[in-house]
């Protein structure tokens, strides 16, 4: 169905191009075709942007989820290093103090 879309579009174009009277009508499509099909290239330097900015992006994201890795490994040692002292001032306090006073 898109090909005679197409067909019938280029038909109806053809039909009014023909009925106009402008005389460098061939000229003026040469450019126009011309103009059209060349390729705008991307600047090397943008490609190599791209890619380093791709990069910084994928090591940025490997390193945050490395740093939240350590961060919850080094919150685990604290929380169990706090839970030793706890239980050590636990046994502590419930030692009877001795009143010997020289």
């Amino acid at each position: 169905m898109k090909t005679n879309l197409e067909h019938k579009v280029a038909e109806a174009y053809k039909k009014r191009d023909a009925s106009t009277s402008y005389q460098n009508r061939d000229e003026l499509w040469n450019r126009i075709s011309n103009t059209r099909n060349s390729k705008l290239g991307v600047h090397g330097l943008w490609r190599i942007a791209a890619v380093l900015l791709a990069v910084f992006f994928i090591t940025g994201a490997f390193s945050s989820i490395l740093l939240i890795n350590y961060n919850k490994s080094r919150i685990v040692q604290l929380e169990r290093r706090n839970y030793e002292l706890q239980i050590l001032v636990d046994s502590l306090q419930s030692i009877e103090t001795n009143s010997y006073r020289n």
